[in-house]
């Protein structure tokens, strides 16, 4: 007998695109593929096909890999915003083969798709997460170098567990 309970949950989208097929398709060469340089190794590697290139799975959960419906809220969105940009990105191209002036609106276009690819690939990622890892641990050593703050805050974490945080332990925290 057929899940029944499954069969109306929609399907998770796993393997999430960080640069949009769509755009992947104007680097195919005559077998449909992309070639593909590995810039760590400084060398072309076996092409592949788009749905095989600049994803991970679950790419834009909260956690990089796991699924969540976070993954598939932003998944979603991005499929909305893509299928758009497909459809005006095959009418801007022969503009700016031809070297034709391009509109505000198209500039506009050209502009999102840019940002969009920059924003949401693995380096940005990276680059976010770092900076967000700087700003907690500036605001950490903000706290842990002024006495009264210090005071404040062991007194708190220490009332929540109801036990007191000896010298050494508060050391050992300020330091890690």
């Amino acid at each position: 007998m057929p899940d029944t309970v499954n069969a109306f949950q929609p399907k998770l989208t796993e393997e999430q695109h960080f640069v949009p097929k769509f755009y992947l398709r104007k680097f195919v060469n005559r077998k449909g593929e992309v070639e593909i340089l590995d810039c760590k190794r400084n060398e072309i590697t076996k092409s592949r096909g788009v749905d095989g290139i600049c994803y991970e799975s679950y790419f834009y959960g909260l956690e990089t890999g796991q699924p969540d419906e976070v993954s598939q809220e932003v998944e979603k969105s991005f499929q909305v915003l893509e299928n758009g940009l497909a459809k005006d990105l095959d009418k801007i191209i022969p503009s700016l083969l031809n070297n034709e002036q391009i509109t505000e609106d198209r500039k506009w276009l050209i502009s999102l798709l840019m940002s969009m690819n920059w924003t949401r690939g693995p380096v940005m990622r990276r680059m976010m997460n770092r900076m967000q890892e700087d700003v907690i641990k500036h605001m950490a050593g903000f706290h842990f170098s002024h006495p009264i703050l210090v005071k404040k805050l062991f007194d708190k974490f220490d009332q929540e567990r109801g036990e007191t945080t000896s010298p050494e332990l508060q050391k050992k925290y300020k330091n890690s």
